[in-house]
């Protein structure tokens, strides 16, 4: 079976419709975070990582959107892990 990736981007969406309906994660995940995202927090990222057993890798320097050449190597060899 070939692996989802689900990019969330940005802040928007209803906070209030999230909190009444919470998912259930039934899918093995994984997250990739970038040290320098400005729009989550990386203990936002672990506490959700933590609820859903996901493992977290934290990419040095890297950005809530990859996109340079650096942060697109780094992603490209962590997918395929």
């Amino acid at each position: 079976m070939k692996p989802l990736v689900i990019y969330v981007h940005g802040k928007g969406g209803n906070a209030d419709y999230v909190r009444k309906n919470p998912i259930e994660w039934r899918i093995s995940t994984k997250i990739l975070y970038g040290s320098n995202d400005n729009l989550t927090s990386l203990e936002t990222m672990r506490e959700f990582a933590q609820k859903i057993g996901a493992p977290l890798t934290v990419m040095d320097g890297g950005e809530h959107w990859f996109h340079t050449a650096e942060q697109m190597t780094f992603w490209d060899k962590w997918i395929r892990e």
